[in-house]
């Protein structure tokens, strides 16, 4: 934590950061088996590439080492950047991955060091304070050439002034931004500032749904999309799943006796035809000369106004029903099912859970901010995000979840999935399809 006593010149960053390293990972290494484990084989590890990973590399290349690989979830996108990561850092030369989150930041920590042997990796947020008087030393843009320095921040960190004052000079950084859409949000502008002269960004849907402004944000910090590879492709080559896609219909109540929503004072079918109305006639002012109407450009009361009639239609009352019907009518219990099932909001989520508890659906776990944690044979745990995905692993069973498994989460056990949070926003639909 303190300069070694003696000559600046004389100085040796490299075993500064080798300690320091050590001390930053170690409470990764203490609370993920799993990531203990990988380090012991990191050596033995190797990268082969498929075909359009190779081939969105040398795009990335041929681009001034800039931009944004659009490949599906599923493909190999994290691979493909620690091809670049690699090479970048056994120049000297130091890393940045941005990530989504706590899940992603361990992830990538356990593949960096399962694929790159040696390396010093730094991990930001997630519960780690240790970065704070080290991170400096990782992000130097002097070469070093005996360390192969890696930053792996959660983004919502990386925006704080804490980690801004450290950021000095990053043109010789490489900074990989996974989940790439996010950080074209207006909270994430000041790390859009920053000037490097590597940036990759990765996500199977870049475009911000009806978010110009964001999308330019995007694309001037990433830089343009420089590979496609669709959902479609790798299944064609046989890196994903193929799979059945249904839909199920249900009709809104409109029977107000029937409605067991004792908060409303209309059914469903009458309060959204009520609140379409209003809808109708506010837009009716913002129509231009063709009848047409800019959704983005409409005052925040309309949209509102919208968006509650919009929200009529996704806690319908009768999905509930419909999804523990379906889930009944297909779950095996003990035959290594796995299924994902995302809810609208904490009421949707708790009403559907207890109807599967009432059908005697076992074991049922939640993955979502308050969650209580799992409930397997009737008896409630605490909650740990961790932990309760590898017991899902581990055991089977139903798993309710509103959003924080929309994005990136590396899930390859799941058998089944149904989705009661419908949306039209394309990105949230093929990221939860992805899934």
């Amino acid at each position: 934590e303190h300069l070694p006593s003696m000559n600046k010149d004389d100085w040796d960053p490299v075993n500064h950061l080798s300690r320091a390293a050590q001390r930053s990972e170690k409470i990764y290494d203490l609370i993920d088996e799993q990531i203990k484990k990988s380090s012991e084989i990191s050596t033995k590890k190797q990268i082969n590439l498929r075909p359009h990973q190779s081939r969105g590399i040398q795009n990335w290349k041929e681009n001034g080492c800039k931009g944004i690989l659009e490949h599906a979830t599923g493909s190999g996108k994290t691979i493909t950047a620690i091809t670049a990561i690699k090479e970048h850092v056994s120049q000297g030369l130091p890393a940045l991955i941005l990530v989504p989150g706590r899940e992603l930041l361990k992830q990538w920590h356990k593949e960096i060091k399962t694929h790159i042997e040696d390396s010093s990796i730094l991990c930001v947020g997630g519960g780690n304070s240790l970065w704070r008087k080290q991170l400096h030393f990782w992000l130097d843009n002097r070469k070093q050439s005996s360390t192969k320095r890696i930053v792996i921040a959660i983004i919502h960190t990386a925006r704080g002034e804490q980690f801004q004052k450290s950021v000095r000079g990053m043109e010789d950084c490489l900074i990989v931004v996974d989940e790439c859409h996010r950080i074209g949000a207006p909270s994430f502008t000041n790390i859009c500032e920053w000037t490097s002269g590597y940036t990759l960004g990765l996500s199977a849907t870049p475009q911000r749904f009806s978010d110009p402004e964001g999308n330019q944000r995007v694309l001037d910090f990433c830089g343009n999309i420089v590979d496609t590879y669709s959902i479609d492709e790798a299944m064609a080559d046989g890196y994903l799943s193929s799979y059945f896609y249904h839909v199920s219909t249900i009709g809104l109540t409109n029977d107000h006796d029937d409605c067991e929503n004792v908060e409303c004072n209309l059914c469903e079918t009458d309060r959204y035809d009520q609140q379409m109305e209003r809808v109708k006639k506010a837009i009716s002012r913002y129509l231009d000369e063709n009848g047409l109407v800019n959704f983005n450009q409409l005052p925040p009361a309309v949209q509102v106004m919208l968006f509650n009639a919009k929200r009529i239609l996704k806690k319908a009352h009768n999905k509930t029903d419909e999804c523990a019907n379906i889930i009944q009518q297909n779950y095996v219990e003990n035959a290594e099912q796995y299924w994902l099932t995302y809810c609208e909001d904490r009421e949707q989520l708790r009403d559907l859970k207890n109807k599967l508890i009432a059908s005697g659906i076992s074991p049922i776990y939640e993955f979502w901010s308050d969650a209580e944690g799992a409930e397997t044979n009737f008896e409630q745990l605490d909650f740990d995000r961790e932990a309760t995905l590898n017991m899902w692993e581990s055991t089977g069973g139903v798993m309710l979840s509103i959003a924080c498994l929309d994005e990136g989460v590396n899930i390859p056990c799941i058998s089944h999935g149904v989705i009661l949070a419908s949306s039209q926003n394309p990105r949230q639909f093929i990221q939860r399809r992805g899934r």
